[in-house]
């Protein structure tokens, strides 16, 4: 089976905004021969939604985007998608979804099994956790779909090992139950050094289990957090056979019949990693908030350069003003070089001297 990673960058709120990538990223898998699209955690949401869950009538708007979403789908390919959802829950508390979309139709749901309740998470406040934990048919496979943290059982670095859920594996479920590929969906922050952490980790589970494994993650910047992409394919003994970009909106199509392992990646230094999370996160921020333009105060020294170089990259050398404000502790020196570094960036620049308001 062909199967389609879509790496998309949602926006947190915005149902439809996020539905019409799906259906773009859908469209063009299928013109490439795919029978499967499997996209990120609460895509249809946006990763993280926080309290706007606890907004009467947005899970239920989620559910309808849902549906919606299935009928507007090519016919004959399936789409795996991450969602908020009522339907199938106890007592109406929420779950975290992933749902998978065929030929009009919800053919099937699964629920995340583990909630982080550590660093930047919160899923306890919001959601309920899995009552089981079963494999998805399709096309004649079996597939083992899980959520995110459902892959870091036994990871050192999780907090979350408490009751009920302490030895609950849900990966090594879903392997005992038969599957022929696992699947995750996933919205992981970026960390330094994380992309290395999660290939390691999941290749613990393809190396345990003994099966081709897909990994999907979210990019884009969401408020405080930084979503990488850098979404990959393990076939059964470990190999990576395929690696999106990190930071970048990609589709990346690969056979499960006929995995290879790749030589072409090349690792990014950890310096040209953060500079690519500064300008996705600042671009985001600005777009997503519906802001066009950034103003700052350019100095000539080191610390203005590398904020006006992330505007820059971020929003577009038209959209970003620099002002220099010299006083009498000013020097040419400094004000020269904020002029350079303007004429350099393509940016505005304004020279506003501040030494007689200040007396």
């Amino acid at each position: 089976m062909r199967i389609a990673l879509a790496q998309i960058n949602p926006t947190v709120g915005d149902l439809q905004g996020n539905s019409n990538l799906l259906l773009a990223a859908t469209r063009e898998a299928a013109q490439h021969g795919a029978r499967l699209v499997v996209a990120s955690e609460l895509a249809i949401s946006g990763y993280p939604p926080r309290d706007l869950l606890h907004r009467e009538g947005f899970a239920d708007a989620c559910d309808q985007t849902v549906s919606a979403l299935a009928s507007a789908l090519p016919a004959g390919i399936g789409l795996l998608v991450g969602h908020p959802t009522l339907r199938s829950g106890s007592a109406g508390r929420i779950a975290n979804a992933a749902s998978l979309l065929c030929d009009g139709q919800i053919v099937s749901t699964i629920h995340k099994t583990l909630l982080p309740n550590y660093d930047v998470f919160d899923e306890r406040r919001y959601f309920r956790a899995a009552d089981s934990i079963q494999p998805i048919e399709f096309d004649g496979l079996r597939l083992g779909v899980h959520i995110c943290e459902d892959a870091w059982w036994g990871a050192p670095s999780t907090r979350y090992h408490d009751e009920p859920q302490r030895h609950v594996d849900p990966v090594a479920q879903l392997a005992q139950a038969g599957v022929d590929c696992l699947i995750n969906l996933s919205a992981s922050p970026f960390e330094r050094g994380k992309q290395n952490r999660r290939q390691e980790l999941i290749r613990r589970h393809v190396e345990r289990h003994q099966k081709p494994f897909v990994f999907v993650n979210q990019i884009g910047g969401n408020d405080d957090l930084v979503f990488d992409g850098n979404s990959f394919v393990l076939d059964a003994s470990g190999r990576v056979c395929e690696q999106l970009p990190g930071f970048e909106s990609a589709l990346a199509i690969v056979d499960l019949t006929d995995l290879s392992p790749t030589n072409s990646i090349v690792p990014p230094r950890s310096e040209a990693e953060q500079i690519d999370a500064l300008i996705l996160g600042l671009g985001d921020y600005v777009r997503k908030c519906g802001f066009t333009d950034c103003v700052l105060g350019l100095s000539g020294g080191i610390d203005s350069t590398l904020a006006a170089y992330i505007a820059a990259k971020a929003v577009g050398a038209e959209h970003v003003h620099g002002i220099a404000m010299p006083s009498r502790y000013s020097s040419q020196h400094s004000i020269d070089d904020a002029r350079s570094l303007a004429e350099n960036l393509g940016i505005g620049f304004d020279l506003i001297p501040i030494d007689a308001m200040h007396n």
